[in-house]
């Protein structure tokens, strides 16, 4: 069965599997495609046979009745000859015992809302007859609109074989979740990601005993419920909380009491769901009139404070309107006293030499004798010309040039001189041939590897000997794909594993690819490999032409297995292509 369904099978001809993301007790967990819908959908999946199959239906089915707005609802449940399973919404999100585990414990504020709005959809739940059964920080999520979201109402309690409408387990799971919240410690009886809570006399301690600063009221909230004789622990009375404002007592027995105490910590001045009055309750006390309608969400600041984005009631004042610039004529006013518009030049004098009448100054200084301080340079003439420099600028760049070429050509005689006989164009490993002081591996034998393949198992057989004989003209083709490989694939790769006859120490290997961009990674084992590489591999790379793994130190190794885990495109479908394997040492 643990391989009956794999990633790209479709369950119900409808659902397709992309990602198993848990396995435990039998039962299977896949985050899955609705091909129907077009939606990510979470499937819990157990055998048809399968002695908790009934419970399961059962539990289902109370759940998809269960209608708030952070139930993650069943969409579907049925079961056919081989498997028995349930369709839930996808929440996409981060749950709690990954937030305390990244950030720590919250604020007693924000740990007092997040458990509120838990209690108030399990008071709904509780009124009509359900249970969840199995609460814990990993079934809570707070989506990405900061809303949350309870997993697996009723039908986790069935995947683990306990017993429905468990409302008393549920009350006490609820304290659990508000000290797990407050410490980062879980206190519950059953196994959690979150770290255990410390016990004294098989009792958890009192959150205010494991962290500095938890306000009274919620210490006594969990003392009440998970403490050792008190009265919310054995659901036989009802417990008062003092300083819980001007309600005296809550019953602490109930997810209601827990959710009104809860309230009226966080400020809550109504009475009934919480939903919306709660919201409003966590930004406190303001000056003017609380208008519940208009909260929007939480806030929660670094130092316990908390605001609320709420609807703008007043729309802000336009700005101040721009100046005027002063407003400038279109024409020159008239002069004043019947003055001329235009005043003309005084005439220049003659100049006292005689000579004739020029409109620049050529005097030697800037505004000289008789200049007419225009601010023009006086002209320079240009200097005597030297015989013979211009031959001599000449003849040194040629010289230069000269030398720049005997150096290229040395240059390219040195580098060159060592491969001449083996490899004159120097670029053996682009052609699939050993680099320099390397020994090309003879004997090589190729075989197709699709470990994650349907049966029989196989990637064009036939064609695998044209990858290790030599000549790049022939190659090895894989199967055409609909999809890219990797996490949105059907496959992780697909690849040869080449066969050197015996252990032999391996330094370089060279994939020379066709069709493409592909990428491609190099495992080496001293043993067949049997399943997809779960190691990391010993190199690899991105190309269309030639992909050079080179190691530093050679490695023994007799399997050396080539994995593809993307190929180009070709036409509508991706399929990859080697053209020559080369591995030396």
């Amino acid at each position: 069965m643990a391989t009956s369904l794999r990633a790209g099978d479709v369950l119900a001809e409808r659902y397709q599997m992309v990602d198993l993301l848990s396995e435990t007790e039998g039962g299977w967990f896949w985050c899955a495609h609705d091909d129907v819908l077009q939606r990510q959908v979470a499937v819990h999946l157990i055998r048809a046979d399968d002695e908790r199959a009934d419970a399961l239906m059962t539990a289902a089915k109370r759940s998809a009745a269960l209608m708030d707005r952070r139930n993650l609802r069943v969409l579907d449940a049925d079961r056919d000859d081989a498997h028995c399973y349930v369709v839930n919404e996808w929440g996409q999100g981060t749950s709690l015992d990954n937030a305390l585990a990244d950030e720590g414990p919250l604020s007693p504020r924000r740990a007092a809302w997040l458990v509120a709005e838990v209690a108030d959809t399990l008071a709904v739940a509780h009124d009509g007859g359900r249970a969840h059964g199995r609460l814990q920080p990993e079934n809570v999520l707070v989506d990405e609109n900061g809303q949350v979201r309870i997993i697996g109402f009723g039908v986790d309690a069935a995947l683990h074989g306990l017993p429905p409408d468990r409302v008393e387990q549920d009350v006490r799971d609820l304290a659990a979740l508000l000290y797990a919240a407050l410490t980062g410690r879980w206190p519950g009886d059953r196994e959690s990601l979150v770290p255990a809570a410390p016990r004294e006399h098989d009792h958890p301690l009192r959150p205010r005993q494991v962290r500095a600063g938890i306000p009274r009221v919620l210490d006594q909230v969990c003392g009440e419920v998970l403490g050792e004789g008190t009265p919310g622990r054995n659901g036989s009375a009802r417990a008062g909380l003092p300083g819980l404002g001007h309600r005296p007592t809550h019953d602490l027995t109930t997810a209601a009491g827990i959710r009104d105490a809860l309230g009226e910590f966080l400020g809550d001045e109504a009475t009934g769901s919480t939903a919306v009055p709660l919201a409003a309750a966590v930004a406190g006390p303001s000056g003017g009139a609380d208008v519940p309608t208009e909260a929007g969400m939480p806030v929660f600041h670094d130092d316990d404070e908390v605001e609320w984005l709420r609807a703008r009631g007043n729309p802000p004042p336009p700005p101040p309107a721009l100046e005027e610039p002063p407003a400038r004529p279109l024409f020159a006013t008239d002069p004043e006293d019947g003055t001329p518009v235009r005043r003309p030049r005084p005439p220049r004098p003659a100049p006292s030499d005689g000579a004739e009448y020029w409109p620049w100054d050529t005097s030697t200084g800037h505004g000289g004798t008789g200049g007419s301080h225009s601010g023009l340079l006086p002209a320079v003439p240009p200097p005597d010309r030297v015989p013979g420099r211009r031959w001599l600028r000449l003849a040194f760049m040629v010289g230069l040039a000269a030398l720049v070429l005997l150096a290229v050509a040395a240059a390219y005689q040195l580098g060159g001189r060592g491969d001449d006989e083996d490899d004159p164009d120097g670029d053996a490993a682009r052609r699939g041939g050993p680099s320099a002081g390397l020994t090309a591996f003879q004997g090589v034998e190729a075989t197709d590897f699709d470990p994650e393949g349907s049966p029989p198992q196989d990637e064009n057989p036939e064609l695998t000997p044209y990858a290790v004989d030599g000549d790049p003209a022939t190659s090895w083709i894989t199967s055409s794909y609909r999809q890219q490989f990797g996490p949105g694939g059907l496959k992780d790769g697909v690849g040869l594993t080449l066969d050197l006859g015996e252990v032999k120490g391996v330094r370089l290997v060279e994939i020379q690819v066709g069709g493409g961009t592909t990428t491609a990674e190099v495992h080496l084992r001293e043993e067949p490999p049997t399943a997809a590489p779960g190691d990391e591999p010993v190199g690899g790379g991105t190309d269309d032409d030639t992909i050079v793994v080179e190691l530093d130190e050679a490695q023994q190794a007799r399997y050396v297995t080539v994995w593809l885990t993307a190929i180009p495109p070709v036409d509508a479908d991706f399929r990859g292509e080697i053209r020559e394997i080369v591995v030396s040492g």
